[in-house]
């Protein structure tokens, strides 16, 4: 089942997907539009996760990512 994490951009979010990557399932990871940079989206995708960037508060934009 896969798991999305909120600011896996930050410490806490980084720490998260640190400790879920290594159980094989499948780790999505939404980055707030607001704060996170192509720098951080592409760190993370280079690490296996899919990514998506949007506001927090956007619930269509978050079904989307939990969707794909």
């Amino acid at each position: 089942m896969p798991v999305l994490i909120t600011g896996a951009d930050t410490s806490l979010g980084g720490a998260v997907l640190a400790q879920l990557r290594p159980t094989g399932g499948q780790v999505r990871a939404y980055l707030d539009a607001t704060t996170a940079t192509d720098d951080d989206a592409a760190r993370l995708r280079a690490a296996g996760c899919k990514v998506a960037v949007g506001e927090l508060d956007d619930e269509g934009r978050l079904e989307a990512a939990l969707e794909q």
